[in-house]
């Protein structure tokens, strides 16, 4: 019975950690999602391509995120053929 119930403790324990891992690689996730929903494009470049994001804050969000490196251009929506 001491057996049994040291098995079930440690496996508890065990759950726990990797639990809290789950945790803490979600919370540095969210840390990608603080923009808000506010539309005021803007136009970044990276050299190569433009593209328009529904805000600045997204431009930058986008760079730390998904490690792009776009920078503004000009407020407004790109235009097509705009490089």
């Amino acid at each position: 019975m001491k057996y049994f119930a040291f098995l079930l403790f440690a496996v508890l324990g065990l759950a726990l950690v990797v639990r809290s891992d789950e945790s803490s690689e979600s919370a540095s996730d969210e840390s990608c999602m603080e923009c808000t929903r506010e539309y005021r494009p803007v136009c970044g470049h990276d050299g190569d391509r433009i593209k328009t994001f529904s805000n600045k804050c997204e431009l930058e969000e986008t760079n730390r995120c998904k490690k792009t490196n776009f920078t503004w251009k000009h407020d407004g929506k790109c235009e097509e053929g705009e490089h």
